[in-house]
């Protein structure tokens, strides 16, 4: 029964995460797809420049890079409340591979003090052409994306970097919560066992208000926090309220376009509305350039 009620909460949080605003961002688009450049052009001569712009130009996925390179990563050992809050890391591509640590490192501090840089290497010693960077506060961060962005490293002139914030997980799914917990319950729970709780979201059962849905969402300081609270909820099997509790990371919310939105449906409206008081009531959020009215809601399509 525990199973099932599991994966019915997986399947909400699908369409929960697909059906309302995320507060994720997940728009890192075509550049972020650069993440593995020197794949394809390192089995040949590394001093080649046509191969070395072949490899450095080739396509690869962020999220695949992140996890190579995940043994990089600052120590587990480190209070993860001393590492920077989520959103101070970018990533970088497009990199001359002959740059080093340190030219990345004197052209990123222009933004402000970096904590970590990662940067993968070849079997060579020169990089591949991209890597991630840690900076103290999300400001520096922010200023290094909206200023470092197509800019070029000064040893290496004609090469232009591309800077955007990084997708860094700091969310967890948690599922088969006992239906009658409440938030301040849950809230209670974790917080006392828990670092850099941010935020936690109970889904609460619409037709139903005092119960929740099975399931809420986690958000911590940085990812740090959240891997710690993973791997406790994960390694070893916990329970609260004597259900064996399920928890992963929360995929980052779809955000609907509505840029080509028209029209909206109305119904279930009280006989008294009139056309003047639905136009005063919507003109708040733009012109009303037309109304249609119908007779009942049974007959009435959506627009």
């Amino acid at each position: 029964m525990a199973e099932q009620e599991a994966e019915q909460g997986m399947e909400e949080v699908l369409d929960y995460n697909e059906g309302e605003q995320g507060v994720e961002q997940m728009e890192a688009a075509a550049d972020v797809g650069d993440a593995a450049q020197a794949e394809a052009g390192q089995a040949a001569d590394s001093n080649a420049p046509a191969e070395q712009a072949a490899a450095q130009d080739k396509p690869a996925d962020e999220a695949e890079a992140k996890e190579e390179q995940a043994k990089d990563a600052a120590p587990k050992s480190l209070d993860p409340m001393a590492q920077p809050p989520h959103g101070t890391e970018v990533y970088m591509a497009n990199l001359a591979m002959d740059a080093t640590d340190d030219h990345i490192r004197d052209f990123c501090e222009k933004m402000g003090p970096v904590y970590q840089l990662r940067i993968p290497k070849n079997p060579d010693g020169r990089n591949r052409g991209y890597g991630f960077v840690v900076y103290k506060t999300k400001a520096a961060a922010e200023n290094a994306v909206q200023h470092l962005n197509a800019q070029e490293l000064p040893d290496f002139p004609g090469r232009k970097v591309r800077v955007n914030e990084s997708q860094v997980k700091n969310r967890l799914y948690m599922g088969n919560l006992p239906r009658s917990m409440t938030q301040h319950q849950l809230e209670a729970a974790l917080k006392e066992e828990l670092q850099g709780v941010e935020d936690i979201e109970l889904m609460m059962d619409k037709e139903n208000p005092e119960l929740n849905r099975g399931f809420g969402f986690i958000t911590f300081y940085n990812y740090a926090c959240a891997e710690v609270a993973r791997r406790k909820y994960t390694e070893n099997e916990r329970t609260l309220g004597g259900r064996p509790l399920t928890v992963t990371w929360a995929e980052p919310k779809k955000e609907e376009d509505t840029s080509k939105v028209k029209a909206i449906y109305v119904g279930n409206l009280p006989d008294t509305v009139t056309e003047e008081k639905l136009r005063d009531l919507f003109k708040a959020y733009g012109e009303v350039s037309n109304y249609s009215s119908s007779v009942s809601d049974c007959s009435s399509s959506s627009r």
